[in-house]
């Protein structure tokens, strides 16, 4: 069973996908997902006394690697909190770049850019403190990227096309209805007029 894939974290069954490895941080690695899971203020696991997980909204997190059989042997830190900063908006996908260790996260149909440093800065605020995650890790640390599309989207804008009776015009119905008047059916261009 050593190549079955293993759950991130063996305390909560919600969303967990697009892992990434981010290499070289610091004297370790990280694993980097994308995650719909936050902590339930102040409900604690009777038996471990560890706090709950409950769903939230997507976001990214980061944990130390490496994995264990049962899960990650740190508690995730999350790294964003984008449904607070973009009106309830989750994050869709996110992309690393080895060489800076930036990261560019998809919200909605903004990219934003998150550097290293500020990577570095919400994995050293976290301190493996779970009750602090939800009020110190905001998306305040990222830039939205000014990407701007000049155009007029001609290709969108509804044309008229002037119908042609001769060449547009297939087939022609009249017919009596039965209030005594005449009423026609035409179709052109493949609708019914």
């Amino acid at each position: 069973f050593d190549d079955m894939a293993i759950p991130l974290t063996d305390d909560y069954n919600g969303t967990s996908k697009s892992p990434s490895v981010y290499y070289n941080y610091d004297d370790f690695d990280l694993i980097l997902f994308m995650s719909d899971r936050a902590f339930l203020s102040g409900s604690t696991d009777g038996a471990t006394g560890d706090e709950v997980w409950t769903a939230g909204s997507m976001d990214l997190w980061a944990a130390r690697l490496p994995v264990k059989a049962s899960g990650l042997i740190d508690t995730p830190i999350r790294l964003t909190s984008v449904s607070c900063e973009h009106n309830g908006l989750d994050l869709s996908e996110y992309s690393v770049d080895p060489i800076s260790g930036a990261i560019i996260l998809r919200i909605g149909a903004d990219l934003h850019y998150m550097t290293k440093e500020t990577i570095a800065t919400k994995i050293s605020n976290a301190n493996g403190e779970k009750r602090n995650l939800d009020s110190t890790n905001t998306i305040l640390g990222t830039q939205q990227l000014p990407i701007a599309v000049y155009s007029d989207f001609s290709n969108m804008q509804e044309r008229l096309i002037p119908l042609s009776v001769a060449n547009h015009l297939s087939t022609i119905d009249a017919y009596a209805t039965s209030y005594g008047t005449i009423s026609t059916l035409l179709t052109a261009r493949g609708q019914t007029f």
